[in-house]
């Protein structure tokens, strides 16, 4: 039978109860089928035994992104979209991906070297997290509510943010982006940045802005180079594992994060 690449599913619904991912090495010619069709931009593969006795596909692309794929035990066919579960309403592929092993000391290394406002304080690398963000986009205003909750609810939590301001979305977003970057003290640049993520008006003096200005060429350069092309851009090491979104990330992202910083008289555990 010829192989059938179907793209662009957007929902496949199923009614069966989520498993742990279980990762498996196929024979070479179920490899050979599958690989003809998502090698191309792939740095690596891998196969687990999704739901539904679906064969899942997860690979991580040369720009450090993952996709998950689906498909029968013969290989008959490949289905990209989102699996969610009918019963738990879980979004399974959200799940999948979260198990798909990534190395991102590289980029890591990257970003660390970009000007950021730093919010909060880490105990190890495990608790920092890499946000580089437009004050103008919706979802970057999303990310920010989710972590301005974390500290909210524990102001001693063990997490780090550093945020990275860039100016994507048109002038006005550039001279915000120009004036949060060019002001030296970090406290003052947070204040400023919550200012715009409160959708105030921001000012800066013309010499913060001029260097806020050669501050972001870098934050540009490294957002170009690695063909990232929207905000947010996340970046962290949670619980041990590496993760990067573009977008808001998941809920499961933030249920970690609260988890792991629940104040100690606070009982009840956040869902995963």
């Amino acid at each position: 039978m010829m192989n059938k690449l179907v793209a662009g599913l957007g929902l496949l619904i199923l009614s069966t109860s989520a498993s742990a991912v279980d990762f498996f090495s196929p024979d070479e010619e179920f490899k050979s089928k599958v690989e003809s069709l998502v090698a191309s931009n792939a740095s690596k593969i891998e196969y687990f035994k999704a739901d539904h006795e679906l064969v899942g596909i997860g690979v991580i692309t040369k720009n450090y992104r993952k996709m998950v794929f689906y498909t029968n035990q013969n290989a008959d066919y490949i289905v990209s979209g989102v699996l969610i579960d009918t019963n738990t309403v879980e979004n399974l592929t959200a799940k999948y991906s979260e198990d798909l092993k990534i190395d991102l000391s590289g980029i890591k290394d990257q970003i660390g070297q970009l000007h950021a406002i730093e919010q909060g304080n880490a105990n190890s690398e495990e608790d920092e997290i890499y946000a580089v963000i437009d004050v103008n986009c919706g979802y970057c205003h999303r990310l920010w509510e989710e972590i301005q909750s974390i500290y909210a609810a524990n102001p001693d939590a063990s997490v780090k943010v550093n945020w990275i301001p860039v100016g994507f979305l048109g002038k006005d977003s550039l001279n915000k982006a120009e004036s949060i970057a060019g002001i030296k003290d970090n406290q003052a640049a947070f204040e400023l940045l919550a200012q715009g993520m409160d959708r105030q008006s921001i000012n800066a003096s013309q010499e913060e802005r001029l260097q806020g200005k050669n501050l972001l060429k870098a934050s540009d350069e490294f957002m170009r180079k690695n063909q990232f092309g929207g905000v947010p851009l996340v970046i962290s090491k949670v619980d041990g594992k590496w993760d990067m979104h573009t977008g808001k990330p998941p809920q499961t992202f933030f249920n970690r994060l609260k988890n792991k910083n629940k104040p100690l008289n606070d009982t009840n555990t956040a869902a995963e």
